[in-house]
């Protein structure tokens, strides 16, 4: 298969087979082969789980130091190791940046996860170690309401109203769907 499918593959294998124990950080307590035994881990751990594999299967990944929007914003000009809170993958496939974070319930490849959209991380790489701009200039959140109706005589409305959610709207409306689909 592709690259763009063998990672997409790798990384529904790692979400499905891990669950994340909700602890947020960059360094892993418990050596990878064992957090890959007991199915459990850490956010770093999980995605430093996906960056092996995602790397075994000639994917190239790399970790990227992110902060995200409740950690607060990275100086880029005075940077500190505290400045980050969590450690996802990064990978480039022709040109496309994806943002792979394992950990949490964000199932797109394609989009950035939205706690850390627009902010900064810094690539690790042995050759070409940066700061990088995590934004997604291609996907927006739209939403389109369609209401086709007819008022009748008496003064009510009668008709249906048609809502298509894409990119980021979307994943919000599958989370509720998931979450209570007789209330939605």
């Amino acid at each position: 298969p592709s690259i763009k499918d063998r990672m997409n593959f790798i990384y529904r294998i790692v979400q499905q087979q891990l669950n994340w124990n909700h602890y947020i950080g960059i360094y892993a307590a418990e050596k990878l082969k064992t957090v890959w035994d007991k199915k459990s881990g850490s956010a770093a751990e999980i995605n430093l789980v996906l960056l092996n594999l995602l790397e075994a299967a000639g994917v190239p990944a790399s970790p990227l130091l992110v902060s995200d929007r409740f950690h607060g914003k990275v100086n880029t000009s005075h940077p500190f190791i505290s400045q980050f809170s969590k450690v996802i993958a990064f990978v480039e496939i022709d040109g496309r940046e994806h943002y792979l974070d394992a950990s949490g319930n964000h199932v797109y490849t394609e989009l950035i996860p939205e706690n850390i959209l627009n902010t900064q991380g810094y690539l690790v790489d042995r050759k070409l170690s940066r700061f990088v701009m995590i934004a997604d200039p291609l996907h927006f959140e739209k939403r389109s309401v369609n209401i086709v109706g007819k008022v009748q005589s008496n003064g009510t409305l009668q008709g249906q109203a048609f809502v298509t959610d894409k990119d980021y709207a979307r994943i919000q409306r599958v989370g509720h769907i998931k979450r209570d689909q007789e209330g939605y």
